[in-house]
């Protein structure tokens, strides 16, 4: 249902029926697939693609999280008694959202036990790979020639943080496709009001099923709803907040009713309850805490939590980080500089932040494009510091924490601003772009990583370098395929 929202957001929402080709409606299938390709083979170029999430787990981030939705479909198809216990260390199956788990639950009859990991990796990284459809139809609805689009799609593709979360296959990435959905239906214009709340409804709802952090996502789209507050009657909000009741009270069951008390992620971002505490509910941990830090305490929380977002390496000199990235990575300057580009939010971009350079001249204020992605990157990241409770490095704004539409619409910032230069210019560009990204995410660090889930891997696999190589040529063929219109925004 969640990939109906989407496919119906690209198909339906962002075209008028006098403008839908073939061309149209394939292009995000196509460049999902490349894409797709492209990354499996990246992460598996050393061997042990059997061993799947485990292998991505072993080269880029050694924790178990992304294993958590193929445990969770295993207990609920193998023993569904023990759901009730915890799912794995202290972590209960209502701690984290369930929709990749129930979408990989529909395809596990089709795989059985005995290749479960390597079908969770390719599952987990075809959900994902959604980011690219959520963004192309979110940057139809800005008025985004499809020319323009596919630039963006390839820039913020080649991105190492946006690499790691879709090959890394907790459901991050999907959020952030359904969290856009809901930015494109509210922004839309030439679409039915009743399907627009349909999606608003649905779209967040699933976003919320899929990531907890898409909670800061979805109030910081709330400006953008208030901005258009003369298309809105008190029903059509009645409305859109019961479609997102039905979809996500069944969770809600879940975790008060048979796995209690599911609110471990709540007390720990938005209090600074880390260690698992059942005796208190979110509520009075929230005011308990708050009211122990006091004014000034929550001042210097969220000073921190700006200082963390910019990308200030000294904030808590990078405490909190190991152990959500390889920590053999430490000592080698490739292994550090992947840690800075995949663990805050402003350097991420990469390369990408060469183009935020471009956008402080009047030809970008005048775009289309200029003022809704900034106020809604601007909302999404205030409601992010302020939120977050930033008193110790796990309850502050790491990327890992981060809602992950902002990663994306700050990655387009920059990719849009570079799509402006000249065929010559973008071409260079791209190059570079191209010979960072296999520079800092191809060379093999995880030798060095004192994980316990290492995998074996030590020998470069060759075909799986030449099907990244050619899953890339393909893009770009694309992309000089296409000319051009003489005027596309």
């Amino acid at each position: 249902m969640s990939i109906g929202v989407l496919a119906g957001t690209i198909f339906i929402l962002t075209f008028k029926r006098n403008q839908l080709s073939w061309q149209k409606i394939s292009a995000p299938a196509i460049v999902s697939v490349l894409i797709s390709i492209g990354y499996l083979s990246l992460a598996g170029d050393h061997g042990a693609l059997n061993n799947g999430e485990k292998l991505v787990a072993a080269r880029y981030w050694s924790v178990m999280d992304n294993q958590i939705p193929r445990l969770f479909v295993d207990r609920l198809i193998d023993d569904r008694v023990r759901l009730k216990s915890y799912l794995l260390g202290d972590w209960h199956s209502s701690d984290r959202p369930p929709l990749q788990t129930g979408m990989l639950l529909l395809a596990y009859p089709f795989v059985g036990k005995t290749g479960s990991l390597l079908a969770s990796l390719v599952l987990g990284v075809a959900i994902n790979i959604f980011w690219i459809w959520g963004l192309w139809g979110f940057l139809r609805t800005l008025g985004i020639g499809e020319r323009k689009i596919l630039q963006v799609i390839i820039l913020v593709a080649l991105v190492g943080a946006v690499f790691i979360n879709t090959v890394y296959t907790w459901p991050k990435m999907l959020s952030a496709a359904l969290a856009l959905t809901v930015g494109a239906a509210i922004y839309v214009r030439d679409c039915p009001k009743q399907f627009r709340l349909l999606i608003i409804g649905s779209a967040g709802a699933f976003s919320l099923l899929s990531h907890g952090g898409a909670l800061f996502a979805i109030l910081g789209l709330m400006p953008w709803f208030w901005a258009r507050r003369k298309q809105w009657l008190m029903r059509d909000i009645f409305v859109t907040l019961i479609i997102a009741a039905l979809i996500y009270y069944p969770w809600v069951a879940y975790q008060k009713k048979f796995d209690p008390p599911g609110d471990r992620l709540i007390k720990w971002h938005l209090a600074g309850v880390v260690p698992s505490d059942e005796t208190i509910s979110a509520a009075n941990a929230l005011v308990a805490e708050y009211k122990k830090a006091g004014f000034h305490g929550i001042a210097i929380n969220k000073i921190h939590n700006l200082r963390l977002l910019l990308g200030d390496s000294t904030d808590w000199n990078g405490e909190g980080a190991q152990g959500f990235a390889q920590p053999g990575w430490n000592s080698t300057f490739i292994g550090c500089l992947r840690q800075f580009f995949i663990l805050r939010l402003g350097p991420a971009p990469t390369l990408l932040l060469i183009g935020v350079a471009f956008l402080f001249t009047p030809k970008m204020w005048r775009a289309t494009w200029f003022k809704p992605l900034i106020g809604l990157l601007s909302s999404t990241l205030l409601i992010f510091v302020l939120l977050e409770f930033g008193s110790t490095p796990p309850c502050a704004t790491w990327l890992w924490i981060a809602p992950y539409n902002a990663l994306l619409l700050w990655c387009i910032l920059g990719a849009l601003a570079i799509a402006e230069l000249s065929s010559k210019s973008f071409s260079i560009f791209l190059l570079i772009h191209v010979i960072v990204f296999i520079a800092l995410w191809d060379y093999d660090l995880s030798m060095l990583s004192a994980s316990s889930q290492q995998a074996d891997f030590d020998k470069p696999d060759y075909v799986a370098k030449l099907i990244a190589a050619f899953a890339l040529l393909m893009l770009v063929a694309k992309l000089f395929r296409e000319s051009p219109p003489a005027t596309e925004n």
